[in-house]
């Protein structure tokens, strides 16, 4: 991800440059994904784009439709303090999910493979049993 720091905040936040369809490759991809993935819930990935807007967070989805063929749609979330904010939430379409995974996977380490399984507990499984899973 891009950050940019916030003299009002007094941190970095992600940014979406203009020239993100350039910019953005699978390794831009998979770093999301290892940032800010929340891993599946409900058999959905969920990338976490809070402090995005709402267009910028539909720019996002048309570029992964555009550029992956990835389905994804804006999830809107409201924060404990009442703060709505947008999430990506990748389409739980067994294909959808199967492509992300092909598209990814070469760019991740094998410690962060957790995002793509389902209730999944590190302590139980261990990571063969991930991998075991992600490429089934």
């Amino acid at each position: 991800m891009w950050y940019l720091f916030s003299v009002e905040l007094g941190t970095y936040v992600k940014i979406l440059p203009l020239t993100i369809c350039e910019l953005f490759t699978d390794v831009s991809l998979a770093f999301a994904i290892i940032a800010t993935g929340i891993g599946m819930l409900m058999e959905e990935l969920y990338v976490c784009t809070d402090n995005f807007t709402e267009a910028e967070v539909q720019i996002l989805v048309a570029l992964f439709a555009s550029k992956f063929g990835l389905l994804a749609t804006k999830y809107r979330r409201v924060q404990p303090d009442g703060t709505v904010c947008f999430r990506v939430r990748f389409s739980s379409k067994a294909e959808n999910l199967a492509l992300l995974r092909r598209t990814v996977l070469p760019y991740m380490h094998s410690s962060m493979l957790y995002a793509f399984i389902t209730n999944y507990c590190f302590k139980a499984h261990g990571p063969l049993y991930t991998i075991h899973l992600l490429y089934r």
